[in-house]
């Protein structure tokens, strides 16, 4: 019987993808390398045609939606899980996986998508304290060069300070830097720091109009004015940029002794000092990425990965890597321990996991969701089960 369902495994596994997939097209969140597997699977046969058409009809979406709102989502994913093992025992096509396999599969991850657009949809309207503490704060503050922090939730939008020859400006989530007096005239620089608590996301406009996103528990330290050959700024965490383009000077960002470099381009840098290597997933142009002697270039759809002085470079996820600068949380199977440490930062809660280190999830989830409606979709997988003891949730 092990041995059986040990060969179910590959069905279920291509049949999740092919779901996920399709789901990632409805909220148009593949990538390139993505979109071409989606089109190789749905060009090789009539019947994956046929079967893409179904499950993307706009009407049938339409019709799921209002059926939705009458569903209790873990209990009727649970249900889902149980026919498609089940269908998956059974099934002995020879191309690995059936017809119903599929559409089965694909239902557990639509719904899960639909729950996350449903609910992110109807709980803008809705009372901001059923959502949990936080979510509505952006939890950055600044601290300038002489020491002195503004927590920038109670400060209003308006022009926060003057520093040299530049003023700093809040408006809404957004810090921005502008030069008085004459450009290039004596400028006076002295470094910022703009930082995110757990549960905080804050963006700043550089004084050279580079636009970075800050995620939670990061940081990004900058001079008030970029007066030399290069732009250097310092990251902990992780951030979004869309560089501004000076040819003259290349945009470099340090992550301890990592060095990212770029002339105006979008990418992603991942640095967590908890995760095991430090992600640079590169949207548009190209960068450079240094780290002791090691150098490599890598280009849109590429990510480099550094780890213990070396770099590889594969294709990158990119809908994983920049879901959060885009309000999702983006698994793809993803291991769990990755899974807990991610919601941690943005929910500002402890999660542990027992033993389940080897278990790995795929799922999209809006970051306006409240913690317990995130559990619920979790749980709903059929693979995980949370419990809440104190201020810490354990993965069993």
């Amino acid at each position: 019987m092990k041995d059986e369902e040990h060969q179910l495994d590959p069905q279920l596994e291509k049949a999740e993808r092919i779901a996920y997939l399709i789901a990632g097209f409805i909220r148009h969140t593949l990538t390139p390398e993505e979109h071409d597997e989606l089109d190789a699977w749905v060009e090789a046969s009539p019947e994956n045609m046929q079967l893409f058409e179904e499950l993307t009809d706009e009407q049938r979406s339409e019709q799921a939606l209002r059926t939705f709102q009458q569903t209790d989502t873990s209990e009727g994913l649970r249900r889902l899980h149980e026919k498609i093992h089940a269908e998956a025992r059974k099934t002995r096509s020879p191309r690995g996986f059936s017809r119903q396999l599929i559409v089965m599969a694909a239902a557990a991850v639509l719904v899960v998508t639909v729950s996350s657009i449903l609910f992110f949809s109807n709980h803008k309207s809705s009372d901001p304290q059923n959502l949990v503490t936080g979510r509505t704060s952006s939890r950055a503050y600044l601290r300038m060069a002489a020491g002195d922090t503004i927590w920038l939730d109670a400060a209003a939008n308006g022009n926060l300070a003057v520093q040299g020859n530049t003023q700093v400006v809040k408006d809404s989530g957004l810090l921005s830097y502008h030069q008085t007096g004459e450009r290039g005239i004596n400028l006076e620089t002295v470094m910022n720091t703009l930082a995110t608590e757990r549960g905080g996301q804050y963006s700043v406009l550089l004084p050279d109009g580079t636009r970075v996103w800050l995620n939670a528990a990061s940081s990004i330290s900058f001079p008030t004015a970029f007066t030399g050959r290069e732009r250097k700024v310092t990251l902990v965490g992780e951030a979004y940029f869309e560089v501004a383009k000076d040819a003259a000077r290349p945009f470099q960002v340090w992550v301890g002794n990592t060095l990212i470099e770029a002339l105006g381009t979008h990418f992603n840098i991942n640095a967590y000092g908890d995760e095991d290597q430090v992600r640079a997933s590169l949207v548009d142009g190209s960068v450079r990425v240094v780290q002791g002697a090691a150098s490599r270039v890598i280009r849109p759809g590429e990510e480099a990965q550094v780890r213990s002085g070396s770099i590889h470079v594969a294709t990158a996820n990119l809908a994983r890597a920049t879901g959060w600068h885009n309000g999702r949380l983006v698994f793809s199977n993803t291991a769990l321990p990755t899974v807990a440490r991610e919601l941690s930062r943005w929910y500002d809660v402890d999660i542990a996991y027992r033993g389940r280190s080897s278990l790995h999830i795929s799922i999209i989830i809006d970051r306006g969701l409240p913690l317990e409606k995130v559990i619920k979709l979790l749980e709903g997988t059929g693979n995980v089960h949370f419990r809440h003891t104190g201020d810490t949730y354990t993965v069993e």
